[in-house]
């Protein structure tokens, strides 16, 4: 689809295979929390199933908007780059999926960790709080989790300092 772009020029009609791809994996970190996996295997799994969703979603933010920016050719490279990426670690979720493979974990998180790296670098990444909104976390929720965690080093803290003493 991308490279039909950069050949005959963007239809935005046409961004179906990129809302299947972003469905797919918002159905599949569902499906990661709900397995009888493992926390560290879910943790991982999650973590590069929410990366593909969050970089085909701003691939298909700026493939929308390039004609009006005048980021035309350039959105398309840098998505053909950013999907090369994305194919890499493909077959590791799809192994997961359908044939419940979890050893290769370590790959996926390392693929995972590249893909985020590269399309963060690209401008392919929202930011943390477009993240926030589309997880649907408030500010509130944010602000309590961090007092609770401030709260838990506290004591573990003064814990630690009792049992020195």
């Amino acid at each position: 689809m991308v490279t039909v772009f950069l050949e005959k020029g963007i239809d935005i009609d046409k961004l179906e295979p990129l809302d299947r791809l972003i469905e797919s994996a918002k159905i599949d970190q569902i499906r990661v929390l709900n397995s009888y996996q493992p926390l560290a295997v879910q943790r991982i799994l999650f973590g590069a199933l929410r990366n593909i969703d969050s970089v085909v979603g701003a691939m298909k933010g700026k493939i929308k908007i390039a004609r009006e920016t005048h980021e035309n050719p350039k959105t398309l490279e840098t998505s053909l780059e950013i999907l090369e990426y994305l194919s890499n670690l493909a077959p590791y979720i799809d192994g997961f999926h359908t044939k419940g493979k979890t050893e290769d974990t370590e790959r996926i998180s390392e693929l995972s960790r590249i893909l985020y790296r590269k399309a963060n670098h690209l401008g392919f990444y929202g930011d943390i709080e477009t993240q926030l909104k589309d997880a649907k976390i408030a500010d509130d929720d944010v602000k309590a989790f961090v007092g609770k965690l401030t709260e838990n080093i506290e004591l573990e803290v003064e814990t630690l300092e009792e049992s020195s003493q």
